[in-house]
Formats: structure tokens, C-alpha cells, sequence
């Protein structure tokens, strides 16, 4: 017959950490890291994290961490939350929160196995954050300079269209740098950009 007693032995430590004078006994009077609690408990430390807010245990920064290097180890070293997470000696948890705030899109769990191998992968680009004068209305008003039509098939879609920068700069925001296109021709656009980028900029030059 399999032991079982390892299994339940786990299953009660993990039940203790709903005890809220244990975690104020532990996080507030002895001053244990989530990451030391978790250990105790047999979890992750982002579980003790989330435990804890939801106890209403206000949580804290046991070292204050810097949100631009955060920003620089996720976005340009492309490392990923648990990654950055042991590169501070941190729980996930506050990182999560750090990135939210920092208006920074999660990479999906299959990032770095699909997008690695895809010829368009360019670095993380579409990770990075769009600037404050990116609006929803600066796009409407591009929408309606180009008559809601596909720039590029010059069909009017019913679907709702993309403006595209021209190029590929999130940072230009320019009108003049930016085309609507529909879905499946934005997509098209990123392979090949030099010759979308010689095509659009033709484009908006010779508009009359």
C-alpha cells in the first residue's frame, strides 16, 4: 500500500495557513518573510502573499524594489516574474503589482517557447508600454481621417480597424505615422517591415 502520511502531513500545513493568528503570529510579531512562511507551510511564497491580503495582513517590501530595474529585467533582458523574482530575492506577488502599475502587459506561459522560434519575434517589442499621447482618441480620429478603410486592401471592414505606426515606433505618435489597417492586413505587416515602411510612408506622401 502507498504512504499516504507525507501527503496528509502536507494537506494539514497547507490547511494552517488559513489560521489568521498564525500568519499575524508569524508575518507581524516574529517578523518572518512570506518566502521563510512558505517554506514552512510547504507553498509558494506568492500563495502566503495572497493569503495574507485576502486576511487583510497589509503586506510589505522587505527590501524596497526599484521599479525601473524591474522595467529593465522584464522588458530588455526578458526575464521572466520568477526569474526576476530570485535575481531580487522577492515573491512574485509584489513584482505582479509592480508591473500593473508600470501598465506592463504579462507574457503568456508559453512566451519563451513559441516566440523564440517565430521568425517575427523581434525582442519583446509588443511587451513594451504604449506612451501617454497613445489615446483611444487619437486612434478614432486616425480611423475616421482614413474613412474606416483598410489602408492596405482599401476594403471598409465591419470589424473594428487598427491604426498602425508606420514605423513600428510606439514612441511616434505623429498622425503622419500612423495608418488604419484591418486585422488580418496588420498582421500581414509584420514580416517584411522595410517594404511596409516604404509602402505606407508612399502612401501618406502622396495623399492628396
Amino acid at each position: 500500500m502507498k504512504n499516504t502520511s507525507g501527503i496528509i502531513a502536507s494537506n494539514i500545513k497547507r490547511t494552517k495557513i488559513k489560521n489568521r493568528t498564525l500568519m499575524i503570529e508569524y508575518y507581524i510579531i516574529k517578523k518572518y518573510s512570506t518566502r521563510k512562511i512558505a517554506k514552512l507551510f510547504n507553498v509558494e511564497p506568492s500563495t502566503i502573499s495572497r493569503t495574507l491580503r485576502r486576511m487583510k495582513i497589509k503586506t510589505k517590501y522587505r527590501v524596497p524594489i526599484n521599479k525601473t530595474l524591474v522595467f529593465d529585467l522584464y522588458i530588455n533582458k526578458l526575464l521572466s516574474v520568477a526569474e526576476v523574482a530570485r535575481k531580487l530575492k522577492c515573491s512574485t506577488a509584489p513584482l505582479y503589482r509592480i508591473l500593473k502599475e508600470l501598465n506592463i502587459k504579462i507574457r503568456p506561459k508559453d512566451f519563451y517557447t513559441k516566440l523564440f522560434r517565430n521568425g517575427r519575434w523581434l525582442g519583446g517589442k509588443s511587451f513594451e508600454p504604449y506612451p501617454i499621447l497613445w489615446t483611444n482618441k487619437l486612434k478614432e480620429f486616425i480611423r475616421i481621417r482614413d474613412n474606416h478603410k483598410c489602408q492596405k486592401c482599401k476594403t471598409h471592414k465591419k470589424e473594428k480597424l487598427s491604426v498602425h505606426h508606420i514605423d513600428y515606433n510606439k514612441e511616434n505618435c505623429n498622425e503622419k505615422n500612423l495608418i488604419t489597417l484591418c486585422r488580418s492586413c496588420h498582421t500581414a505587416t509584420n514580416s517584411n517591415r522595410d517594404y511596409w515602411y516604404a509602402y505606407f510612408t508612399y502612401i501618406m506622401e502622396n495623399r492628396t
